[in-house]
């Protein structure tokens, strides 16, 4: 298999970014984790950073905008699981079975 990247778009989500990141890190099947940090005009960035978090920065507003940021920051990974900062109880079990899922061959999208 190769490389799996965890995309987080957040916006101002500086309160549980933190906890998804280190559920995507914990992930058995998750070689990097990059934030999109959106517009955000809290301290999502520096969270997520503190975090163990790769951050990339997506000045123009939108989720869409965060994802394809996201993506190209991304760069060849072979698989991508797209994460919502706001999570709440996200555990490195439930990341690991959306990519194996994937990386199986099992599905071409969990």
């Amino acid at each position: 298999m190769g490389q799996t990247v965890a995309v987080i778009p957040a916006w101002n989500e500086s309160a549980t970014v933190g906890a998804v990141v280190y559920a995507a890190l914990d992930a058995r099947l998750v070689d990097a984790v990059v934030v999109v940090d959106n517009a955000s005009t809290d301290a999502t960035a520096a969270m997520a950073a503190a975090h163990g978090a790769r951050v990339v920065r997506e000045p123009v507003p939108g989720k869409g905008e965060a994802l394809r940021a996201g993506v190209a920051a991304a760069g060849g990974a072979n698989v991508l699981v797209f994460l919502d900062a706001d999570l709440v109880g996200l555990r490195p079990e439930h990341v690991d079975r959306l990519v194996a899922a994937v990386a199986s061959g099992q599905a071409d999208m969990a």
